[in-house]
């Protein structure tokens, strides 16, 4: 579960979409902690835009999550 969290962070978007794909499949135990912390510290703006929609999929994504996001650096995100 980890591991999918982290190719998240993956350059590849290839990657980076396997790994979103698994997890909104699998949905495994601890995967809103794992996707959370890099939707937050993943110095790509493109990884932290994936995890957090990944978090949205899960059913996890909080209004409080949300204001984060929108604080963040990158206009992508």
């Amino acid at each position: 579960m980890v591991v999918l969290a982290e190719a998240l962070a993956s350059p590849s978007g290839v990657v980076r979409d396997l790994a979103q794909q698994q997890l909104a499949w699998r949905r495994p135990d601890g995967a809103v902690a794992a996707v959370s912390a890099v939707a937050q510290n993943s110095p790509r703006p493109e990884a932290r835009a994936q995890a957090w929609w990944t978090l949205r999929q899960l059913g996890a994504l909080e209004a409080s999550m949300v204001q984060v996001a929108l604080g963040d650096a990158h206009p992508g995100v």
